[in-house]
């Protein structure tokens, strides 16, 4: 299971991912309006949220 939806995956930035306490902030997500991508939020207000991944997922990061 994942942490997190395809498209909020593909909007992170570095700066949404803490390595030192492994909280990734999920607050965008990217979708498809008709033919062109475009970001906004997640598609409900329990979207924005912070996960934790630990260490094994921070190791994946790195």
């Amino acid at each position: 299971m994942s942490m997190a939806r395809g498209g909020e995956i593909g909007a992170l930035t570095v700066g949404d991912i803490d390595l030192i306490t492994s909280a990734v902030d999920i607050s965008r997500a990217r979708t498809y309006a008709g033919r062109k991508l475009e970001l906004g939020k997640p598609t409900s207000r329990r979207g924005v949220r912070t996960a934790y991944t630990g260490p094994v997922g921070m190791g994946s990061v790195q």
